[in-house]
């Protein structure tokens, strides 16, 4: 159960993410929305991807966000 609720809250989070990045850039929409769907799909043995997964798109939106192009 602990995993479980564990598995559905990265979920969320990484949907979260997802809508966030798509915000600033939009290339992401079809590797991002594909993967979350291959989660959904799949039961809680990919714990330990989707925690790794949702921790990347974590920096990945950190670092969109600190972009500043200065010469575009």
């Amino acid at each position: 159960m602990k995993n479980e609720t564990k598995y559905l809250k990265l979920l969320k989070e990484y949907d979260e993410l997802k809508d966030k990045i798509m915000e600033i850039d939009d290339r992401f929409h079809d590797g991002m929305y594909y993967d979350l769907m291959g989660y959904y799909e799949e039961e809680y043995e990919y714990l330990p991807e989707l925690e790794s997964q949702v921790k990347a798109c974590r920096s990945l939106l950190k670092g969109l966000k600190a972009l500043n192009y200065i010469f575009c």
